[in-house]
């Protein structure tokens, strides 16, 4: 199979880090990005990507210059391959023609003309139904979507119905595999965040994996994460993505608040739903062509803690679209925290804080009752969020429980249930899928107290008997 010079060179130039986001957390660091590389087990970073220049890990020695090099040392593919799979996580079309290539590579600068929008695919709307798990008689709880899981025990079932119906959240049979590590599969529970635009086609899916009790996202051995017009291996499939949630757009008496994970958006929406949530997938995927759909709209932008500076410089370019503006609530916050404990910022930065964070420490129906008027736009937040961000930085441990027999009890968020697994080392080290029991069903006064660690998600603390 042959491919075109103009494709290579489409290519080649897809933003590097774009594409890395997808699969390496990353966190500013002097003139480029660092973090845990993806090619060998590390804890403490040591995997760069300087913009302009390319990729390198002071660990293990990988390096490339490109996107394309990057997905060849990541999945093990061909070169061609590469190329193809460059191009469809950046949204080009793999059409090969003089025409295409030189609308596509103008149409990924600003541009004053309007100019008729490119062709592209879409999943079959059968295919997105059948992954939604809902019916006429409302939510069926399943264990097939950890994330669906997590909203459940966090929100309950009436919450959690809604925000799957709202956000089109799929659940797939997807099981993670790694060319690196060739007896590792993950266990089921993906999920998959429908990318569904405007005119209600779905451009795709992303397919991530979850843990079901944190709601954090598995990234060990290997970030999760797959997209599902390349998991079935559709033929021609011409991709251009969206903004995820974009065909809420209909309702236009709400501003727009925009986020980078689409977890963060959904679960923001359950807080503040005077605002249509979207999401853009990550922090280099807010760009002007998939923000023209937000045409004569206010919106407000809400950079995870590492983004704040790029989101900024984002919306003063995309002024011709609409009113951006970039909420700093938790720049302001991680300063303030910062200089009073004396903690470098970059701690803050390295742990990805973001709005999820502060949200998911409080109750969100005491919440709504305090914003019930909904502003113009969020200036501050409730005193109830502010008191909350220094048990974010500083509690990285949740209380288990461990019975007689060695069954390992974790309560649910602001729910009525705790989460069981057969042992500690069956949690530590995912050898099943939890079960679930009612908080008034059973007694863990004479339990052990444990502690998970948030980082790590294991039990590495251990303390004495409740009195």
């Amino acid at each position: 199979m042959k491919i075109s010079e103009q494709l290579i060179h489409a290519a080649k130039e897809v933003p590097l880090l774009e594409i890395v986001e997808l699969y390496v957390q990353l966190k500013p660091y002097r003139n480029g990005y660092q973090g845990l590389c993806p090619f060998h087990k590390e804890r403490t970073p040591s995997f760069f990507v300087t913009p302009g220049r390319g990729y390198k890990c002071f660990g293990c020695g990988a390096k490339g210059r490109n996107a394309i090099d990057f997905i060849i040392m990541h999945n093990g593919t061909t070169f061609i391959e590469a190329v193809n799979e460059v191009l469809n996580l950046a949204g080009i079309q793999v059409l090969e023609s003089e025409n295409f290539y030189q609308n596509k590579i103008l149409g990924l600068k600003k541009t004053t003309t309007d100019k008729e929008p490119l062709t592209f695919s879409h999943i079959p709307n059968e295919l997105v139904n059948k992954s939604i798990q809902i019916d006429q008689n409302g939510f069926q709880i399943s264990k097939s979507n950890n994330f669906v899981e997590f909203l459940i025990h966090y929100f309950g079932s009436e919450v959690a119905s809604q925000l799957v119906s709202k956000y089109c959240i799929g659940s797939s049979k997807h099981r993670f595999k790694h060319k690196d590590y060739p007896n590792y599969e993950s266990q089921a529970g993906a999920t998959i965040f429908w990318q569904k635009d405007i005119n209600g086609k779905v451009r795709t899916g992303k397919i991530m994996l979850y843990n079901t009790t944190t709601g954090k996202r598995i990234k060990e051995p290997f970030s999760h994460i797959s997209m599902v017009h390349s998991s079935l291996k559709l033929p021609d499939f011409e991709l251009r993505q969206c903004l995820f949630g974009e065909y809420l757009l209909f309702d236009k008496s709400k501003p727009v608040a925009i986020v980078e994970s689409e977890k963060t958006a959904i679960i923001a929406s359950v807080y503040f739903p005077q605002f249509i949530w979207l999401a853009t997938g990550g922090l280099e995927n807010l760009t002007y062509g998939r923000c023209k759909v937000l045409k004569g709209r206010k919106v407000i932008l809400f950079p995870d803690l590492n983004g704040y500076e790029n989101w900024t410089r984002k919306a003063k370019e995309f002024s011709d679209i609409g009113n951006f503006e970039v909420n700093d609530y938790l720049e302001k916050k991680a300063i303030e925290f910062a200089n009073e404990h004396n903690i470098e910022l970059a701690e803050l930065r390295k742990e990805g804080f973001d709005l999820t964070d502060v949200l998911m420490r409080i109750n969100y129906k005491e919440f709504n009752r305090e914003t019930s008027k909904p502003p113009l736009i969020i200036e501050t937040f409730p005193e109830s969020v502010t008191s909350e961000v220094d048990n974010i930085i500083q509690i990285r441990t949740i209380p288990a429980y461990v019975s007689g027999t060695g069954e390992l009890y974790i309560e649910t968020p602001i729910g009525t249930t705790y989460t069981i697994y057969p042992s500690i080392d069956h949690y530590n080290n995912r050898l099943c899928l939890p079960e679930f029991i009612d908080k008034d069903k059973i007694s863990i006064d004479e339990f052990k107290v444990v502690q998970i660690n948030l980082d790590l998600l294991k039990i590495i603390i251990r303390e004495d008997c409740n009195e």
